[in-house]
């Protein structure tokens, strides 16, 4: 299966994992900035442009081993970024990766509990091809999101990427809906991990980071102030800044 990648900069890799309906362009506001210290290595998830499609009946346990492949292609060193559901990815391949540096979690979410009746519709609207259903189902049916917020996504800068890849979220949802998450299995991760949260973000949204916070060995919890979910595309000075200065901390002897 072909796993597409950009690549820019020069120096140790970081590895960025975006999170559901998106694809590496997602960071292309921070790959410059990260890319004048570290090789910056953006992944495309499967079923994103490039990259081949997550097979039928396949658990997220897929795209764990994908993060873990790359990561493994990338060494002797590499430190792995991820965001939402690709931190959901990058948490779990990380105690697979021999030669990790660090790891940046950017608030991986809890387990969704899709219904079938809900799968089954984002199946027919996927099916229909509208893209746009699919993700008014899954922001406001499933998540909750209002119809205020959801009228705000869609003037974010990131919407027309969202649109792009609306039609894997079935998919992602059908290969997690078995996910169980479990703070204590992370107790004896002993590599340096920053856990990123939203300074305006939701208690849901930031309970896996604060959860994972209270027992990882040398993690460690940073708010980005004014911020919510997606600060690599609202604010990248501040996200760049903020993920560098963990990197060189970790790089220092």
């Amino acid at each position: 299966t072909p796993l597409a990648l950009e690549v820019s900069g020069t120096g140790d890799p970081v590895l960025l994992v975006h999170g559901a309906a998106a694809d590496a362009r997602q960071w292309d506001r921070v790959t410059p900035l990260l890319g004048r210290h570290f090789q910056v290595v953006a992944l495309d998830r499967r079923g994103r442009r490039a990259s081949g499609p997550l097979p039928p009946g396949a658990t997220d346990a897929v795209e764990c081993d994908d993060v873990v492949i790359v990561a493994a292609s990338l060494g002797p060193v590499v430190h792995l970024v991820g965001h939402s559901s690709g931190a959901r990815y990058a948490l779990h391949a990380a105690p697979r990766i021999p030669h990790l540096a660090s790891l940046t979690l950017y608030e991986p979410p809890e387990p969704e509990r899709p219904s079938e009746d809900h799968l089954t519709r984002l199946d027919q609207l996927a099916g229909a091809g509208d893209r746009e259903g699919v993700l008014r189902a899954f922001f406001v049916d499933l998540l909750g999101a209002g119809e205020a917020d959801f009228a705000a996504l869609r003037r974010r800068p990131v919407w027309p990427y969202m649109v792009d890849n609306a039609l894997s979220v079935p998919g992602e949802l059908r290969a997690g809906r078995d996910y169980r998450f479990d703070p204590a299995d992370f107790a004896r991760f002993e590599r340096p991990v920053l856990l990123l949260v939203g300074g305006e973000s939701d208690d849901d949204t930031r309970r896996v980071s604060d959860q994972l916070a209270a027992v990882l060995p040398r993690g460690r919890l940073q708010e980005l102030a004014g911020q919510g979910h997606g600060a690599m595309i609202s604010a990248p000075a501040l996200f760049a800044t903020t993920v560098l200065d963990f990197l060189t901390q970790v790089a220092e002897p």
